[in-house]
């Protein structure tokens, strides 16, 4: 439910996965929350430099996987947010 949340807030699609904007943490706190993402839901993701800070992706082989678990928490009004 937390990372639903997090995604509707601050995440994003593009052509090939999702980003969720985290440029108000720390490189050190991204790569926690890299970390955490893997250990808890096996998500790989990585750091993409946006300007002069960082944005945390989910990496393709991961996508389906990262729907999987927040679609059923996604509201009607953000699910246009989701791949299908």
């Amino acid at each position: 439910l937390g990372l639903a949340i997090w995604f509707m807030d601050d995440g994003t699609k593009n052509k090939s996965s999702y980003y969720i904007s985290t440029n108000g943490f720390s490189f050190e706190d991204q790569e926690i929350l890299m970390d955490m993402l893997f250990k808890n839901f096996g998500i790989i993701s990585s750091l993409h430099k946006n300007k002069d800070k960082y944005v945390l992706y989910i990496k393709a082989e991961s996508r389906e996987l990262f729907t999987e678990i927040i679609s059923p928490y996604i509201c009607e009004s953000m699910k246009y947010k989701l791949y299908k």
